[in-house]
C-alpha cells in the first residue's frame, strides 16, 4: 500500500526519462540524418547534463518536503511513516532512472540492443537479492526495499553508460557544445510522450486519494497489485505493438 501511495513521485522521474529519451534520441537521428553530427553531440551532451541538474533538483525537493510529501500523497496517519521511508530509499535512484532510460535509447541508435537488455537483467536480478537480503537479514523495511531498487538501478544504469562510452559511439559528449538552444529542442520532441504519461500519473495519484480516503488501504492494496500485473504485460503490448 504504501508503495502505490508514493508510486506517482516514482513515475515523476519516469516522465523526465521520457521527455529526454525521446526527445535525444530524436533530434540526435535527425541530426545524424542530415550530416550535422556536432549538432548531435550537442543535443546528448545538454541533455546529459540537464538529466543531473533535474534529479539533483527532485531529490533536494523530496528530501526538503519529505514530512508533507506523504500526506499530499494521500497517506493516512497509519501509512504516513511507511510511505516517507520509501520516498526517502527511493530517491537516490532517480538519477540512475533516467540515465538508463535516456543511455538506453542512445545505444539503440547505435544498432545496440543487447547492453540495454543486459542492463535490464542486471537491475532485476540485483533487486531481488537485495530485497531477500533486506527481508531475511537487514531487517531494513520499506526504506530497505526501496534502496534495493535504488542501487539495482545505479548499477544498470552504470553499465549502460559505461557501455555506451566503452565502444566509439556514434554521438558523444562534449560539455562545450551544451546549449539553451539544444535543450529547448530536446525538449519539444519529447513533451508530446511525456504529457501522455503525465496524464497516467494525475491518473493514479487520483485513484490513490479517492481510494485512501473513501473506500480503504485494502481496496488500495488490491490496486496496486493490479498496477504491478499492468506493469508487467506492457513489455508483451510494447512488443507486439
Amino acid at each position: 500500500v504504501e508503495k502505490s501511495s508514493a508510486m506517482p513521485v516514482y513515475l515523476i522521474a519516469v516522465v523526465m526519462a521520457l521527455l529526454f529519451s525521446t526527445g535525444v534520441q530524436n533530434r540526435c537521428a535527425m541530426a545524424i540524418g542530415a550530416g550535422d553530427r556536432k549538432k548531435a553531440v550537442s543535443y546528448f551532451s545538454t541533455t546529459f547534463v540537464s538529466m543531473i541538474v533535474i534529479s539533483l533538483v527532485i531529490i533536494a525537493l523530496v528530501v526538503i518536503f519529505q514530512n508533507p510529501l506523504p500526506h499530499i500523497l494521500g497517506a493516512s496517519a497509519s501509512l504516513f511513516g511507511g510511505v516517507k521511508d520509501y520516498l526517502l530509499g527511493l530517491i537516490p535512484g532517480y538519477p540512475a532512472i533516467i540515465f538508463m532510460m535516456v543511455t538506453g535509447n542512445m545505444h539503440y541508435l547505435n544498432g545496440q540492443k543487447r547492453p540495454v537488455i543486459i542492463a535490464a537483467v542486471i537491475q532485476t536480478l540485483i533487486d531481488i537479492v537485495i530485497d531477500a537480503l533486506n527481508v531475511f537479514v537487514f531487517h531494513g523495511g520499506l526504506f530497505g526495499m526501496a534502496m534495493a531498487t535504488s542501487i539495482s538501478y545505479g548499477v544498470a544504469a552504470l553499465f549502460v553508460v559505461v557501455a555506451y562510452f566503452a565502444k566509439k559511439p556514434s554521438v558523444g559528449f562534449s560539455l562545450k557544445s551544451v546549449s539553451a538552444g539544444s535543450l529547448k529542442d530536446v525538449v519539444k520532441a519529447g513533451l508530446p510522450l511525456a504529457v501522455e504519461q503525465l496524464y497516467n500519473v494525475l491518473q493514479i495519484y487520483l485513484l490513490n486519494i479517492i481510494i485512501l480516503r473513501f473506500v480503504g488501504e485494502f481496496c488500495e492494496g488490491v490496486y496496486s497489485i493490479m498496477n504491478t500485473l499492468n506493469n508487467l504485460l506492457v513489455p508483451f503490448n510494447s512488443g507486439i505493438g
